[in-house]
C-alpha cells in the first residue's frame, strides 16, 4: 500500500503532494513513520526505506509543491526535533556500504 503512495506521489505530481500534505496531515504521518522505524529494530527494512525516499522527494520537490511557501516541508521538517533525532539515529546505525541502506 505505502508503494502505490509513493508511486502516486513521486516526483512532478504537484497536486498529488498538496492533497496529501493538506488534506491528509501528510507530514505528520511521515514523521511518526521515521520515529516508529527509528526505535523498533524489527521494522520492515523495505518500508523504511521507502519511508525515506517519499520524505527526500518532498524535501527535494519542496519549493515546486506550494508556490506561496517554497520551504514549507523543509521547515515543518526541520523544526520537528523528534524527527531529526530519529533521522539521526538512523544514520548512525545505518551501514552506508550496503546498497539496500542509501
Amino acid at each position: 500500500m505505502f508503494s502505490c503512495l509513493t508511486a502516486w506521489l513521486k516526483g512532478e505530481n504537484f497536486e498529488g503532494k498538496r492533497r496529501f500534505l493538506n488534506d491528509q496531515q501528510g507530514l505528520e504521518f511521515l514523521a511518526r513513520l521515521v520515529l516508529e522505524a527509528a526505535y523498533d529494530m524489527n521494522y520492515n527494512a523495505k518500508l523504511r526505506l521507502n519511508i525515506h525516499r517519499l520524505v527526500y522527494d518532498l524535501v527535494l520537490n519542496d519549493d515546486g509543491i506550494f508556490e506561496e511557501e517554497p520551504f514549507f516541508v523543509r521547515e515543518l521538517l526541520g523544526g520537528h526535533k523528534d524527527f531529526l533525532g530519529a533521522l539521526a539515529q538512523e544514520l548512525n546505525r545505518s551501514d552506508l556500504h550496503n546498497p539496500r541502506e542509501k
